[in-house]
């Protein structure tokens, strides 16, 4: 092979080669190392892919939605033009935080201690504390567990809590339901 074929071959081996890293970097996992820091405005993580390879990078979230993702949550980034200068992280995933038995069609709204807000696929939603479902709504109506406490007046088959009179209840009649 004469001298520049062979320095032609090395030339296009080394932007294989190139190539082959940006191609590599283009989506990788990673583990979040530190706090999501949220002070700018929005969400910078710093994902940690390998003992020798952490990245400082935005963490791009769905528009109404925000999360900072607990330390080891995995992160899945893209390298925009497989480019790890120009790397964004697009999702995150916690396995041990991460609700069971969601069924198909429905979806679980979730925070570090186990707080839910779950829709279901049959129409109902449920708000769960503390392992307990607080608040479940469904075509029947709304079930609360729990005090319900109001800073206004409550309204319940037209009759208002503060403002509805009663008749009788003099001497030692007895009072009658409350009257609009």
């Amino acid at each position: 092979m004469s001298a520049y074929l062979q320095a032609e071959v090395q030339r296009l081996s080394r932007k294989l080669d190139v190539l082959q890293n940006r191609f590599d970097q283009m989506f990788k996992i990673g583990q979040l190392t530190a706090p999501t820091n949220e002070q700018s405005g929005t969400a910078i993580s710093q994902i940690q892919f390998n003992a020798y390879e952490t990245h400082t990078v935005l963490a791009v979230q769905d528009f109404g939605f925000a999360s900072a993702p607990p330390l080891g949550s995995q992160m899945i980034t893209l390298s925009v033009s497989g480019d790890a200068a120009r790397k964004l992280a697009f999702g995150s995933h916690n396995a041990a935080l991460r609700p069971l038995n969601t069924p198909t069609g429905g979806a679980v709204i979730y925070d570090a201690t186990g707080t839910t807000i779950r829709l279901g696929n049959n129409g109902t939603v449920a708000i769960t504390i503390g392992g307990v479902a607080i608040l479940t709504v469904d075509a029947a109506g709304l079930v609360v567990t729990g005090s319900i406490t109001a800073s206004g007046d409550v309204i319940g088959t037209g009759i208002s809590l503060d403002m509805h009179h009663h008749t009788g209840g003099g001497g030692s009649s007895s009072t009658s339901g409350p009257i609009g």
